[in-house]
């Protein structure tokens, strides 16, 4: 039963990426995105602290694995929206480089927060859907500021 939660996310994962997909293409990349990101945090936020079943547990893994992984398959349409595809390769890559402060230091840092609070997995978590949750909150700051300077939303 211990490896449930993450075939279910995996599952979870295939399934989302493509629906998620789908839906970028009625409501815009950047749109998805957002929703995406913000509904992985949420996850984090509210479902992981408040998990005291193996019920909730599978929820968590449902939603995190439908829209977590949406970032990765949506980073270059949303870096071709945003920049134009005519150096897409490279521009996917800078971003993709950008990531990697945070997985360099992310398994560390998850350690540190574990020993200063006493091993409180809450703690961590709540690190990284609050991490998760700014990152949605500088998009929507980016996506305000290319709608001002373009007249149009970007979407």
């Amino acid at each position: 039963m211990s490896v449930a939660p993450t075939a279910v996310m995996n599952f979870s994962s295939a399934i989302g990426r493509t629906v998620v997909g789908l839906t970028a293409d009625r409501i815009g990349v950047t749109n998805a995105f957002i929703a995406s990101i913000f509904l992985s945090a949420s996850a984090q936020l509210v479902l992981w602290n408040l998990a005291n079943s193996y019920a909730v547990i599978m929820v968590f893994s449902v939603i995190v694995g439908a829209f977590g992984g949406c970032f990765i398959s949506l980073l270059a349409p949303v870096t071709a929206q945003l920049f134009g595809t005519s150096k897409l390769a490279t521009l996917t890559g800078l971003l993709i480089m950008f990531n990697l402060p945070g997985n360099l230091a992310g398994a560390p840092l998850a350690g540190a927060i574990l020993s200063a609070t006493g091993r409180n997995w809450h703690a961590a978590v709540s690190y990284s859907g609050a991490v998760q949750l700014a990152g949605v909150c500088v998009f929507l700051y980016a996506q305000l500021v290319l709608t001002a300077d373009h007249g149009e939303r970007a979407g």
